[in-house]
């Protein structure tokens, strides 16, 4: 019994010795699997970062009927699309854009029949087209084409670049319910004639192009012309344009985080600064408890602290020369909160059209409210207001016109069982006189019939809320008044894509993101739940702002438009207690 447990031991730390050796051999190969994931983590970012380089180049393209260049269209499922396009061309037949799939017939086009530009889309319930007559722009001068639609609304302009005059603009409306453009995995954008990897629409004729293009801008973010995924024969640039088209680098190399005030331009003349303030800090460093992590996005310029002046695009990344302060589209709510937005009144012949995802079965969408909403009553029922809800998972819109009839009222129900799946949905309301059509991702509408005093009533509203709104306001209105919990963007009003930046006031919100759960925020924000509260309301007046945030700011530098960009600011300590 000894000699057996013995030997039992020998084996057992035999076995031991083997496993040592055998780890001791796996170590490097552990070292290598590490590198290897930071490796390729770090040729990602470079990746992303050359993409970026590429979009950012400002040379217009070329093509001589033989050139087909693919994109990957960075936009989403939405209600709406805006298309600007900058195009030189003695071609009287061009096809100078088309967006779609193998698996969808929706798609966008703009194309050229004789001269004169058509803009042709499809959202899945037929083709639409409206041209722009008796102007020919194949002079070989520079033109710009402006697109829009808004649910199943298209708009056309063209004007050439250098004319000041604003040009008239076509109006068109597709068949059927369908407002949504699908956007999915095979989805393909080509500017400047058509490939074989989709399926072109019948109603498009012509898929060949000949000339320049300048630039050209989807959803108000830039093309990168120069940033193709794929390319078919002969593709040159195109130099030498009146639009002025070179090459314009963005980024710069460099260190440091700044935290200002966000997302307002900087015109900064102190900035306090305590004894324990932390130049140089990267975002990959531990965060005092109460200040934000996350990467200022904006523009910032004439920077003094102690009376010296830094050059902010020395010791820099991610830093451009100029600032545009581009419009916000999209605003999480994560701890409760509202936004407040300057008021839109429901005119006889309106429309509402908005995106949201949520994971909460209930919230506000969006409310507003009339003058004296607080009335009690028989007057309360004179308080026009109207508003849309998420509740149990269904979708309610209330609607009071104000001419003392009862409220009407629509429900819609998912086909899932619930809107808080998570997903992007899309709703529309359109007011044509006394009816009222609301919809939602396509799926059959539902309406509703305003009383016959209401026939050319405007509903006037004096406050316009999304995603809640004050404790105070409505209390006697609405039973449901919980928060929204998630993501709204694309809010339009009459064809107006609604600016965030525009906002009256707002509490506990993220503007210019779109996440749907405050683990997300967190994580994306490089935050832990041991954090402060970080509030996010209108700057007080001690703040850095001004009441009007101009389109674009001279003699700033924009900070945002590569992730972590940021400044290294050197400066002595000491000697700024000194001082």
């Amino acid at each position: 019994m000894r000699v057996t447990t013995l030997l039992a031991g020998r084996k057992v730390k035999d076995v031991e010795t083997q496993a040592n050796l055998l780890f001791d051999r796996l170590k490097p190969l552990k070292i290598l699997e590490e590198s290897l994931s930071r490796n390729l983590s770090e040729i990602k970012l470079l990746i992303n970062q050359a993409r970026k380089q590429a979009a950012s180049i400002k040379v217009a393209v070329s093509a001589d009927r033989d050139c087909i260049r693919a994109y990957q269209p960075q936009i989403s499922s939405t209600n709406y699309n805006t298309l600007t396009l900058n195009v030189k061309t003695r071609e009287p037949d061009n096809l100078l854009f088309y967006l779609g799939s193998s698996t969808s017939s929706d798609f966008l086009a703009v194309e050229m029949r004789r001269g004169n530009v058509a803009f042709l889309w499809d959202m899945g319930s037929g083709s639409a087209r409206v041209e722009f007559p008796d102007f020919r722009i194949d002079d070989n001068q520079w033109h710009s084409i402006h697109v829009s639609r808004f649910g199943n609304t298209g708009s056309l302009s063209v004007k050439e670049m250098s004319s000041t005059q604003k040009p008239p603009t076509k109006t068109s409306k597709s068949p059927g319910t369908a407002d949504v453009l699908d956007i999915n995995n095979s989805t393909l954008m080509f500017v400047g004639g058509l490939g074989g990897q989709i399926k072109k629409s019948p109603a498009v004729k012509v898929t060949h192009f000949k000339g320049c293009i300048g630039e050209a801008f989807l959803n108000g973010k830039s093309i990168g012309l120069w940033n193709y995924i794929e390319k078919e024969g002969k593709c040159h640039g195109c130099f030498g344009s009146s639009g002025g088209y070179k090459s314009e680098i963005k980024v710069s190399a460099g260190l440091l985080h700044f935290e200002g005030c966000e997302r307002q331009p900087v015109p900064c003349t102190q900035l306090q600064v305590p004894s324990d303030f932390c130049a140089g800090c990267l975002h990959v460093l531990p965060y005092r408890k109460g200040v934000s992590s996350k990467s200022y996005v904006g523009c910032i310029k004439n920077l003094e602290i102690s009376r010296s002046t830094f050059d902010l695009l020395r010791n820099s990344y991610g830093v451009r020369k100029g600032c545009v302060l581009e419009p916000i589209r999209s605003v999480s709510f994560l701890k409760g909160g509202y936004v407040e937005l300057p008021p839109k009144s429901l005119s006889p012949d309106s429309e509402l059209l908005a995106t949201f995802a949520t994971k909460n079965s209930s919230g506000v969408i969006l409310v507003a409210l009339g003058g004296g909403s607080e009335q009690q009553g028989r007057r309360q029922a004179r308080v026009p207001f109207f508003s849309i809800m998420l509740i149990d998972g269904h979708v309610e819109v209330h609607v009071n016109s104000g001419d003392g009839t009862s409220l009407r009222k629509a429900l819609l129900h998912a086909p899932t069982g619930t809107y808080g799946d998570g997903r992007e949905h899309s709703i529309s309301l359109v007011r044509n006189r006394r009816i009222i059509t609301v919809q939602l991702d396509e799926t059959n509408s539902v309406e509703m019939k305003l009383g016959p005093l209401a026939e050319s009533r405007t509903i006037n509203v004096s406050h316009l809320y999304v995603g809640g709104m004050p404790e105070a306001e409505g209390t006697s209105m609405f039973k449901m008044r919980s928060s929204f919990h998630g993501c709204i963007r694309n809010l339009i009003f009459n064809m107006e894509l609604l600016d965030f930046t525009s906002a009256v006031g707002y509490e506990q919100v993220d503007l210019d993101t779109c996440v749907r759960s405050e683990r997300l925020r967190l994580a994306l924000h490089g935050e832990d739940h041991d954090l402060l509260p970080e509030s996010l309301g209108p700057p007080s007046p001690e703040q850095c702002a001004v009441d009007t945030a101009p389109e674009y700011v001279p003699s700033a530098h924009q900070f945002g438009l590569m992730q972590n960009s940021h400044f290294v600011l050197p400066f002595n300590q000491s000697a700024v207690r000194k001082k």
